[in-house]
């Protein structure tokens, strides 16, 4: 209570929705919002209270047991993050119960309160909990009589006043009777009057608590005149009078208003939000009438009298043995036709009864599920497959850093003998084109024709002209295709290929020994020179002044004589050098002679 004071119910402004507000406060206290009506007569029929009489008084122990039963089968309904404290709801529950409906402490409830007012806070529809109200006190034949619906309505009436609203929703004698005039009342009677808008002001507040569960979660996109919130929750209310003039529940039930609006103008309340687009149409079709509006669902309508059926052959009854440990304390069941739950079972059979059979219908409905079923667990074996292969996956990733360490090494390795391997073929083509260039120099010394005693001595010391080494290393093709004919044949994978390739390699050391050898002699030679020089008056065409007589027989020298005399050089042309001419001319000669073997 001091709880549901703290709250500030008490400023609301109207007592009907003063007594909801302090009620729901009390059912969602005791979770008794998440208690289905159908769970709630389950947890009477297994604790054996439909066998009992609705006047019957029931212990505390009895009590404790069947909330104690009710709240366990809801923890099994719930998900683990959203257990119950069951020891703590229900010593809450029972203590309550106790509080409103046994103020002489006797230590007993009667089983029609206990029922009435589990069945009026417990989640459901409404219609559904008046039917189940009315089977508790309707007579065999299905009617209620006017006396019996007073012991409900003041079993009812406690609720009111055990949040102390007794004052607006008390109880009186003359009450029942001021709501139905007839004695007896028909299921369809009853429905009509306590669901009607101009329904008892009693009750009032009963309708309201469940519309209230229903709208407590709607959202409306507006703002509130009187507190200025942009959306709020639960109800909303309109002014008849002031223009898109809209306040929250909390500001109307409390009377907070703001500029020319006062609480004595005209409000429309509004559970459901509707777009500008759907206000629109609706206030189109008001206005013109071009469109009927739709009709208000009618109630479902009952036979007017029941025959219980026999169900004791496929319904047992509860074992009356023990029921959580605790000695049964029911005596012998009643006859069937007091028992609430086969009529209700009856109703349900005659109203089956009363719809066309579709068994075709049903039976396609059947397969369809079933292959639904069947795709669903399909599917979801797939996805618990795809997940497990992606755990495993994730785990080899995170489990083994050295091969991943290791994989990254082998990458870059291999990425280092790529760039090395690329060097070395880079390095192939330069001596493949040098190799050309000795080929070409060796092609034509074979043509060239052989020094002969009789040329100019000093014809040789002219250096040679440079192999076009420079040109060949200007171009890089990327294969062998820009070079001789010989070369690619040499360097091919056929025997005449590989018989080429010796060949070449045998000429290209003869050349370089051949190279050695010239500059051996060269150097004896220039030691030798001013002693075997005699001087003459003039130059004839067999010897020339200053070099020594060379003797053609040399195989160094015939060999290398073309190479070393200028291209068009004749006898005609020479002429007598300086000593120091001479000297320059040999040492560059001698210097080009060891770049191009060093080549």
């Amino acid at each position: 209570m001091a709880e549901m004071k703290n709250q500030n119910f008490d400023v609301i402004r109207f007592a009907s929705y003063r007594t909801a507000c302090k009620l729901r406060f009390i059912q969602k206290r005791c979770q008794l919002h998440l208690v289905d009506l159908w769970n709630l007569i389950e947890a009477f029929r297994e604790n054996a209270l439909n066998a009992m009489d609705a006047q019957a008084p029931l212990g505390v122990t009895r009590v404790r047991a069947l909330l104690n039963s009710l709240y366990y089968q809801l923890n099994k309904r719930l998900p683990p993050s959203q257990q119950l404290d069951l020891p703590h709801c229900v010593s809450l529950l029972l203590n309550w119960l106790l509080a409103s409906y046994d103020p002489e402490q006797q230590g007993c409830l009667r089983v029609l309160s206990l029922k009435v007012a589990l069945a009026i806070l417990c989640a459901g529809k409404l219609l559904d909990k008046l039917r189940y109200l009315f089977s508790l006190l309707a007579d065999s034949s299905g009617r209620l009589p006017v006396s019996r619906f007073g012991q409900l309505l003041e079993d009812a009436l406690v609720l009111p006043a055990s949040v102390l609203e007794s004052p607006s929703f008390h109880y009186s004698e003359s009450l029942p009777t001021s709501i139905f005039h007839q004695s007896r009342v028909t299921l369809n009677e009853f429905l009509s009057v306590l669901t009607s808008d101009g329904g008892p002001e009693c009750l009032i507040w009963m309708p309201l608590l469940h519309r209230m569960a229903n709208v407590e979660n709607v959202l409306h996109p507006v703002q509130c005149d009187g507190c200025n919130r942009d959306s709020f929750l639960g109800f909303r209310y309109k002014c008849q009078r002031c223009y898109n003039y809209q306040l929250c529940q909390d500001c109307f039930w409390r009377g907070r208003t703001s500029g020319s609006h006062t609480n004595q103008h005209e409000m429309k309340e509004y559970a459901v939000y509707k777009s500008a687009s759907k206000q629109l149409g609706h206030s189109l079709r008001k206005s013109f009438r071009c469109v009927p509006e739709r009709p208000s669902r009618p109630l479902p309508h009952f036979p007017e009298e029941e025959h219980p059926l026999d169900l004791a052959h496929i319904v047992p009854p509860s074992p009356a043995a023990s029921h959580n440990g605790l000695p049964s304390l029911v005596g012998p069941p009643m006859d069937s036709g007091q028992d609430e739950e086969h009529r209700l079972i009856a109703r349900y059979a005659a109203r089956l009864a009363q719809r066309p059979t579709g068994s075709t219908d049903t039976a396609r409905q059947r397969e369809l599920l079933a292959q639904l079923e069947a795709k669903n667990r399909e599917m979801m074996g797939q996805i618990v497959r795809l997940r497990q292969q992606q755990e495993r996956e994730d785990s080899m990733r995170a489990g083994s850093p050295a091969l991943v360490g290791e994989l990254q090494q082998l990458r870059e390795r291999k990425a280092h003998l790529e760039a090395h391997l690329a060097q070395l073929q880079d390095s192939r083509r330069d001596l493949m084109l040098q190799l050309e260039a000795l080929m070409k120099m060796l092609k034509n010394h074979q043509r060239s024709p052989r020094s002969t005693p009789g040329s100019s001595p000093r014809s040789t010391a002219s250096p040679p002209e440079r192999p076009p080494i420079v040109a060949a290393h200007l171009q890089t093709p990327d294969s062998l295709v820009g070079l001789g004919a010989d070369v690619q044949m040499a360097f091919g994978r056929t025997p005449e290929g590989r018989q080429l390739r010796d060949h070449l390699l045998v000429a290209a050391d003869s050349v370089t020994h051949a190279m050695s050898s010239l500059v051996r002699e060269l150097h004896s030679g220039v030691g030798s020179e001013d002693e075997a020089s005699q001087p003459g008056p003039d130059v004839d065409g067999s010897q020339h002044n200053g070099c020594p007589d060379v003797s053609p027989q040399s195989p160094c020298l015939q060999e290398l004589s073309p190479s070393c005399l200028q291209p068009g050089t004749t006898d005609d042309d020479s002429y007598v050098r300086t000593e120091d001419e001479e000297e320059a001319a040999n040492t560059d000669w001698e210097e080009t002679v060891h770049r191009w073997v060093n080549r």
